[in-house]
């Protein structure tokens, strides 16, 4: 044993004021630490101090605003603490297999007791009676999860502690309340139809420049129509969505928020009177229903940069709609038009190409003079000779 582990015992034998005297001159000094512990455990129990000790007890008795003679009383009619100090003082078995005191036994070699409390290194071991109070101290201050175990850890201890603290923080009404949101769930996409105008997604945007716009888009074919409405109501939602119908046909599902227009009970029975099924977005959360909010970004867009322009709103929306609904989109591959209509929409682009019918007179002029043969010229009256095609001619 070292000088400086000498020392060490010497500091902890005087703090419980017993007067020892350093002897530095011995040669062996594992001699002299052992007459210095016979001289504790003969002198310890008759020597009394009017002085209280001043332990680690203390110290987190104080900090959690309990009485170490509570912990004391308690400990002692705690089933399973009773027990491990018995185990302390008397020597633990070789073998336990009781559940409770599994933990407990884990830790034979750092438990002692002092004041009649059970003690593991600097925290005091709580007795279950008393858990319930420790755990509202160390949650007063409305630490999160990982700070409260922290301090927890400085001043006590009982088997299962974290998990107490767990449920205590993810149950406290004022920390739920002031809670931050859980990270965004995974994007979970609506199956793609498997035919085009099978379900269409419809929302409105506006007012912007004093008009407000429905947009409707397929979700097969990404197909969009954007119209202006002059109200907002049932009556003129059902006109409009009318009118598009009747060029295209009805669709089997439509999905949209749950705005008044579209939770009304004349939209309902349109719907059910022409067979089509009615599905919500989830209040509060827009993205569900992701189709309609980007193409009304879109369109938002588009409005926005005609005004910018001084330009006519309903032009600029209707030459982008043809624009949009001839190009390549990027989900699915194909233009709009090409899988609703199976056909590419003409446009003033379409004037650089060659016209189709050219290009077949062409092709039919080269056939023409590739075959050879004389070209033939009758006028009326001319004797001529043919060939009869008769039985027996």
């Amino acid at each position: 044993m070292t000088a400086s582990r000498l020392q060490r015992w010497a500091l902890i034998v005087s703090s419980y004021n017993f007067k020892i005297e350093f002897i530095s001159t011995e040669r062996n000094t594992a001699d002299a630490l052992s007459r210095m512990i016979k001289t504790y455990k003969e002198t310890g129990s008759c020597e009394q101090s009017d002085e209280p000790e001043q332990t680690y007890l203390h110290f987190a008795t104080e900090a959690l605003l309990l009485d170490y003679n509570i912990l004391k009383k308690e400990t002692v009619h705690d089933p399973i603490l009773s027990r491990v100090i018995s185990y302390i003082r008397d020597g633990w078995p070789g073998e336990l297999n009781i559940k409770e005191l599994k933990p407990y036994y884990n830790r034979k070699n750092e438990l002692y007791t002092e004041l009649d409390c059970v003690m593991w290194g600097h925290r005091v071991v709580i007795p279950s009676v008393c858990r319930s109070k420790v755990l509202k101290e160390l949650h007063d201050s409305h630490m999160g999860m990982v700070k409260t175990k922290g301090l927890a850890r400085s001043y006590v201890w009982w088997p299962g502690i974290d998990e107490d603290i767990e449920k205590l923080c993810r149950s406290c009404q004022v920390c739920l309340e002031v809670a931050d949101a859980p990270p965004a769930h995974a994007i979970r996409s609506w199956p793609w139809p498997d035919r085009p105008w099978s379900r269409l997604h419809i929302d409105f945007f506006g007012p912007i420049a004093g008009n407000t716009y429905l947009v409707l888009i397929d979700a097969c074919t990404k197909w969009m129509e954007v119209i202006k409405m002059s109200s907002t109501n049932a009556k003129a939602v059902i006109k409009a969505l009318r009118e598009i119908w009747s060029r295209f046909g009805l669709p089997k599902q439509l999905v949209s928020d749950n705005g008044p227009p579209f939770t009304s009970l004349e939209f309902k029975q349109f719907l059910e009177n022409n067979g089509i099924q009615h599905t919500f977005s989830a209040p509060y959360h827009p993205s569900s229903n992701g189709a309609a909010e980007n193409a009304v970004k879109t369109c938002k867009k588009v409005v926005k940069k005609a005004l910018s322009q001084n330009l006519d709103v309903d032009t600029a929306l209707l030459r982008f709609l043809l624009v949009y609904r001839n190009t390549e989109h990027c989900t699915t591959g194909e233009s709009p038009a090409k899988l609703l209509q199976g056909r590419s929409l003409r446009m003033r682009l379409d004037c650089l190409k060659p016209e189709r019918a050219d290009r077949v007179n062409a092709a039919q002029r080269h056939q023409q003079l590739a075959a050879g043969g004389s070209q033939r010229c009758f006028n009326e009256g001319d004797e001529i000779l043919y060939r009869n095609y008769g039985t027996g001619k």
